[in-house]
């Protein structure tokens, strides 16, 4: 089956969408101060994330690689293709509600690695995504990331990105 770069980026966000439910055995959204409010499809530069919109999930395509002589013997009839797709993670700590600070710990930070971990969470129970996938796993989290469209110079907004490879065999 041949592979399509969009078709898994679509699969890797429809997995995500789905477990941001109360009702969803990892809900994307637990132990979050407010619910994950868009899982996307975009470059973070290319769409600006407004602050009501926080928590939020973008996922875009980052790089691909694909071999053509480990497969078919060398003859180049097959093809291993690993992506790797970047999961923006953004969140804001309302000032309303206690402010960037509480209880002598950072709000911000404890929202983005609960938010971080709930999306690695849902993404390593869910290792196939697609027909053309082998598998899938969540490689490495960039906390504090500097993100073009994030204010994240914010005492209160903060974003990661947890990078995701997925692995195909392709004609």
């Amino acid at each position: 089956m041949p592979f399509n770069t969009r078709t898994v980026q679509s699969a890797l966000q429809s997995v995500l969408a789905t477990a941001n439910t109360t009702t969803a055995a990892n809900d994307l959204s637990a132990s979050l101060v407010r619910r994950v409010q868009i899982v996307e499809m975009g470059r973070p530069a290319n769409r600006p994330l407004a602050q009501f919109q926080l928590p939020a999930v973008l996922v875009y395509a980052k790089d691909k690689d694909e071999n053509y002589d480990e497969l078919g013997g060398g003859t180049g009839t097959r093809r291993r293709i690993i992506t790797h797709f970047g999961v923006l993670c953004a969140v804001m700590a309302s000032p309303f509600e206690g402010g960037a600070t509480q209880r002598g710990h950072d709000q911000v930070e404890e929202q983005l690695i609960t938010l971080t971990t709930n999306v690695e969470t849902v993404l390593r129970n869910d290792i196939n995504l697609s027909a053309t996938v082998s598998f899938q796993r969540p490689m490495n989290t960039e906390y504090h990331a500097s993100v073009e469209g994030i204010a994240t110079e914010s005492t209160y907004v903060d974003a990661a990105i947890v990078t995701v490879e997925a692995e195909s065999v392709s004609d």
